[in-house]
């Protein structure tokens, strides 16, 4: 991505019964790649948070 100039962002399941765009349940997080180093778009950063700096310790403090 970085080579290609290209920014990724994932957001939640589309149709979701809230209609908000962004990832809500750290469960969620098991199909994003363990390499994966583009941004998340969250609607609930206080329960995905956490388990996103658990996750990728290294890549969430850049």
């Amino acid at each position: 991505m970085r080579d290609a100039d290209v920014e990724v962002v994932i957001a939640g399941p589309m149709g979701n019964k809230s209609g908000d765009p962004g990832l809500s349940d750290p469960v969620q997080l098991d199909a994003v790649p363990q390499q994966y180093n583009g941004r998340l778009l969250t609607d609930d950063v206080e329960r995905i948070g956490p388990a996103v700096l658990k996750r990728w310790p290294l890549q969430a403090t850049r």
